[in-house]
């Protein structure tokens, strides 16, 4: 469950900095400045990314246990 979830993090963050290359702004911005898309648009995300995939994965261990609990009382 969890690299499912990583998975579709990943790449739903890949998709949307894709889709905003497309788009004359980002093309203008990295005009200015080559450096100026890996900062503002691929570093905030991957930083985003990596704090909280961790506590992603605690709430899926918490619920599951959770459940588990629940399970094995009602059983």
């Amino acid at each position: 469950m969890e690299r499912d979830t990583a998975g579709r993090a990943a790449s739903g963050a890949q998709i949307y900095v894709a889709d905003l290359v497309g788009i004359a702004m980002v093309r203008e911005m990295g005009a200015m400045m080559a450096g100026i898309i890996l900062e503002f648009l691929v570093l905030p995300r991957m930083i985003a990314l990596i704090l909280m995939m961790p506590l992603l994965v605690l709430y899926a261990d918490f619920v599951g246990i959770l459940g588990g609990a629940a399970v094995g009382l009602v059983s």
